[in-house]
C-alpha cells in the first residue's frame, strides 16, 4: 500500500525500467515543493494499488565527509514518512543508477535503516501486545538483481536480529533490565537453538574468579546481582578459527557505592 523510494535524486537517470512512471508525478511534484528534492515527501497514487508514493532522497554521497549511514539515514525516515501517511505494508525500493560505487553495503545500510524505523521498544511489547508491531509486512526490491537483493537481504536481516536483542537488552529500564533479567531474557532466547548458555550467578564463585567484576558487585543486592553469561557456537563443520566476543551491561552506573550528589 505504498512504494517507499530510496534514491539519490528524483531524476529520471534513478528511474528508469519499472520506476520510470514514477517519473512524471515526482517532476510534478518538484515544481510545486521546491525543497522535495532534499526533504522528499509522500505523493498519492491516483488508480494505484500503491495508494501512496514515499519519496526519501539520500543526497549527495561524492563529499569526502559523506559515509554510508546517508542511506540508512534516508530509509529510517522514508519509513517513518510511510507510517505516519497510514502504510502497513510498503514495498521499499533501493537505490540504483550511478554514484552507488564507493559503497558496497548501501543496500545493506538502507534495509537496516528501516528496520530500525521499526523496532517497538520491549516494555511496549510486554506491555500492549497489540502494538508490538508497527507493519504487517514490509518487502525490499531494486528492480535489477534479484539474486544481490536476496542476499542482502539475508545478511541484514541476520545484522538487525542481534541489533534488536542489543537494543532490548541496552535500551530497556534499568529494573526491566537488571542482571537477573538479561539472563532470563539470553536463557529464553537461545532456547532449543545451536547456542549453548551458561549463567554463573553464584556471588562467592564470581567474587573468587573474577575478583574486579565481584568488586564492582559489591553495591548490588538481590534483583541486581551481577551474572556473568556464557554463550558458545561450536559449528556442525570442522572450525577453522575460535573467535571470542567480551562486553559488559552496566544496570545502574553510580560509581560504586559512592553516589556524587553534588
Amino acid at each position: 500500500d505504498a512504494i517507499v523510494l530510496i534514491s539519490l535524486n528524483a531524476s529520471k537517470e534513478h528511474l528508469s525500467g519499472s520506476l520510470a512512471k514514477y517519473a512524471e508525478p515526482l517532476e510534478a511534484y518538484k515544481q510545486a515543493n521546491h525543497s522535495f528534492d532534499k526533504e522528499g515527501g509522500v505523493i498519492p497514487l491516483i488508480n494505484n494499488a500503491a495508494k501512496r508514493l514515499v519519496y526519501s532522497p539520500v543526497g549527495a554521497v561524492n563529499r569526502d565527509y559523506d559515509d554510508v549511514r546517508r542511506f540508512s539515514e534516508a530509509a529510517f525516515k522514508g519509513i517513518k514518512s510511510a507510517l505516519s501517511a497510514g502504510a502497513k505494508n510498503p514495498l521499499v525500493v533501493l537505490p540504483t543508477g550511478n554514484g552507488l560505487q564507493n559503497y558496497s553495503l548501501f543496500d545493506a545500510a538502507t534495509i537496516l535503516g528501516a528496520y530500525y524505523a521499526l523496532y517497538v521498544p520491549l516494555e511496549i511489547r510486554e506491555a500492549i501486545p497489540s502494538k508490538s508491531k508497527k507493519l504487517d509486512s514490509i518487502n525490499f526490491t531494486n528492480f535489477a538483481s534479484t539474486e544481490r537483493t536476496q542476499s542482502t537481504y539475508r545478511l541484514a536481516n541476520a545484522i538487525e536480529s542481534g541489533r534488536s536483542v542489543a537494543r532490548d537488552i541496552g535500551g530497556s529500564d534499568p529494573e526491566r533490565m537488571a542482571a537477573p533479567n538479561v539472563a532470563v531474557y539470553v536463557q529464553q532466547l537461545f532456547q532449543n537453538s545451536a547456542v549453548k548458555v551458561n549463567v554463573i550467578s553464584d556471588i562467592k564463585l564470581l567474587e573468587k574468579d573474577y575478583p574486579c567484576f565481584g568488586a564492582v558487585n559489591r553495591a548490588s543486592v538481590d534483583r541486581h546481582q551481577a551474572r556473568a553469561i556464557f554463550l558458545s557456537y561450536e559449528p556442525t563443520e570442522k572450525a577453522t578459527k575460535t573467535l571470542i566476543f567480551v562486553g559488559k551491561g552496566v544496570t545502574y552506573d553510580t560509581g560504586g557505592a559512592d553516589i556524587k550528589a553534588g
